[in-house]
């Protein structure tokens, strides 16, 4: 004979609807917990992937300053106009990649939602700087008269292929057979061949026989 049973039948049938009423009600109280842990740990990704979107757009910001920073201060003291002034500008870009590794992977190896906009980095991502080098090595006569935002685009893509494929690959390798470069600093050489590559760039941007300038 079970509890309920014992009472009169009245009695049994009103415990039973009580009985009824507090189980609906805690499996409301566990159902109503469980949807609001649901919905915390939602919010909770939500906040972290922002979050994190936040902090790796502060990290993308200051790596472009820095960035900037070393493009403007490798080019005090020279001529404007200069091909050396353009050739400057990517030793510093090989310069922060290898001294700022960290940064240098997080500015071009994070995956973002949208690519961002030149405009929305510091000093368009070093673009500013290298746009007016070549500009004025155009109005020097130094660079031949075409599109200044095709000749930026083409250098900026030399050198950052260059630093990207250093980080991917043992240089040394590459090189085992003819020697070039050996025992040197993985920046080093890359700088080395920058230097190889600045002659085969001269030779394809400079102006038509007759046009003149001054490197």
């Amino acid at each position: 004979m079970t509890a309920i049973a014992a009472y009169p039948a009245q009695d049994a049938r009103k415990l039973r609807g009580r009985l009824l009423v507090n189980q609906t009600f805690v499996w409301f109280c566990v159902a109503s917990t469980l949807l609001a842990l649901a919905l915390l740990i939602v919010l909770l990704v939500a906040i972290f992937f922002q979050g994190k979107e936040y902090l790796v757009d502060r990290v993308v910001q200051h790596g472009f300053q820095r960035s900037e920073a070393y493009m403007w201060k490798a080019i005090e003291g020279l001529p404007a106009g200069s091909m050396d002034r353009v050739a400057a500008l990517g030793e510093a870009y090989i310069r922060f990649a290898h001294e700022n590794r960290e940064y240098f992977k997080i500015i071009f190896a994070i995956q973002t939602p949208a690519p961002r906009k030149i405009d929305d980095v510091p000093g368009q991502g070093g673009y500013r700087v290298l746009r007016q080098c070549v500009v004025e090595a155009m109005e020097a006569g130094n660079i031949r008269k075409m599109d200044p935002d095709i000749v930026v685009l083409y250098l900026w893509s030399v050198v950052h292929g260059l630093v990207t494929i250093f980080m991917a690959c043992d240089p040394k390798e590459m090189f085992a057979e003819s020697g070039c470069c050996a025992d040197m600093e993985e920046r080093d050489m890359a700088i080395g061949l920058f230097e190889r590559f600045r002659e085969m760039v001269r030779v394809g941007l400079e102006p038509e026989a007759g046009g003149g300038g001054n490197a």
